[in-house]
């Protein structure tokens, strides 16, 4: 049975791992996995021996016929995991197979069959986001370069919204904003929490007001937009009220939108990842899905209808298409931390480079699927070069399994050793590229 969804016959494009025989007389009849395949076999493979189980392994024993996970039972998916909204939104209402391979006192990690999945369900958080900045907000005491702008711009959003059942405490870093400074960046609490429960950014040229809430998804923080004082101007379709009105708008709060209260209570996070055997993932790792209310107002509506986003081991964002005739792939390396609220003259200390971004900025890029495509294809010839003279020359007690660094690193020595970049036409580049690598083992 295939997917643990009761199919008869594997999925399209589905490559079924390597086995192997465990040795001993104890294990006679039983099998377990070796290691994962980028791509099927051209030709029949000979069945490697592995000389003891692997740890956390898939085993089968042909003479009870029965299989096991790091010794756990497959058994269908707990029912509080499975009907959860992101796992129904990823799977669909299907019944999955799961083994229970890990559990600790706020998680419990379940591997799914069949489907190179995991799924880590998590506890309500109750603890909050580190408070991170500690000087109160108050308009008469603010620096002088802050007291020219903030306060006209913040004030009227602050009296109509966060003044009641009472006053929203609001925070500010201790250094004062520069003179030239185009967003203040503040972090608001009720007075009995202990921690960040809303960030806001206040922006100066457009004179509106940005307010995140902070979810915990598998005890990660992450910021959604949930009000804003002028919804021309955020990434999230937001609806200014169209109720009837007693009076008249008030001139600041003509476009606004949602409420700087609308925060949900903490719920259970179910955290999905996925190998980097499926044939999807293009980041030749461990990737984490991200919901798409963990980017609202972070990214363009657009893109997170169009577009399922998966962070890989680095926390960069791949966004695949959910039409898989579109051409491109969505690449994002996004700042995090309130740091990156930060603008003005301090713009001139920030070293400039893809691991450290501008303050308040994020790179998208719109990638060539097939360009990405061929460099996983060339990694993975580049990796299976690499395991056979690991083979043969008996470097290893357990099988080769590449790491995200290792693949990583392996297509950074192909772009330098061909002179390409994986683009339209390289494959001469990336055959002698391979040839060149073996020649350097």
């Amino acid at each position: 049975v295939s997917e643990g969804s009761g199919a008869m016959l594997p999925p399209p494009g589905e490559v079924p791992p390597r086995w192997a025989y465990l040795s001993g007389e104890p294990n006679r009849g039983r099998f377990a996995v070796h290691s994962s395949r980028a791509r099927r076999p051209a030709e029949v493979e000979e069945v490697p021996t592995l000389l003891k189980e692997p740890e956390g392994a898939v085993v089968v024993d042909a003479q009870v016929l029965q299989l096991t996970l790091m010794a756990a039972h497959p058994q269908a998916l707990r029912h509080a995991v499975a009907e959860m909204e992101d796992v129904t939104q990823m799977f669909g209402e299907v019944a999955m197979q799961a083994c229970l391979t890990d559990r600790s006192a706020h998680r419990e990690m379940y591997r799914l069959v069949g489907r190179a999945h995991s799924i880590a369900y998590w506890d309500v958080d109750t603890k909050m986001a580190p408070l991170e900045h500690w000087r109160m907000y108050y308009p008469q005491e603010l620096h002088p370069s802050e007291k020219a702008w903030l306060p006209a711009v913040l004030e009227p959003v602050r009296q109509a919204h966060m003044m009641q059942p009472v006053p929203l405490q609001l925070y500010m870093p201790e250094a004062p904003l520069a003179a030239d400074a185009q967003v203040a960046y503040l972090v608001g609490k009720q007075p009995a929490q202990a921690g960040a429960w809303l960030e806001l950014f206040v922006y100066r040229a457009r004179r509106m007001v940005h307010v995140y809430r902070l979810e915990s998804h598998g005890r990660r923080y992450y910021r959604s937009l949930i009000y804003t004082s002028d919804a021309r101007y955020c990434l999230r379709f937001m609806q200014p009220p169209v109720a009837h009105r007693q009076v008249p708008w008030a001139e600041w709060g003509r476009h606004e939108a949602g409420h700087p209260y609308d925060v949900p209570q903490p719920t259970p996070s179910a955290v999905i990842t996925r190998e980097a055997s499926v044939a999807e993932n293009l980041s030749c790792g461990e990737e984490t899905w991200l919901p798409q209310r963990l980017l609202s107002g972070l990214l363009p509506e657009s893109l997170l209808e169009r577009y399922t986003f998966w962070q890989d081991e680095a926390d960069y964002l791949r966004g695949y298409p959910k039409d898989a005739t579109k051409p491109d792939v969505i690449f994002v390396n996004m700042g995090v931390g309130g740091h990156v609220a930060m603008h003005g003259s301090r713009f001139g200390e920030v070293r400039r480079g893809d691991s450290l971004l501008l303050p308040a900025r994020a790179v998208v890029l719109r990638l060539s699927k097939q360009r990405l495509q061929r460099e996983h294809r060339a990694v993975h010839d580049a990796l299976g070069v690499l395991e056979q003279f690991t083979k043969e020359h008996a470097l290893l007690s357990q099988p080769f399994e590449p790491s995200f660094a290792l693949c990583n690193g392996t297509a950074a020595l192909l772009r330098r050793l061909g002179g390409h970049s994986f683009g339209a036409g390289s494959e001469p580049a990336v055959a002698s590229g391979l040839e060149a690598l073996r020649a350097l083992l």
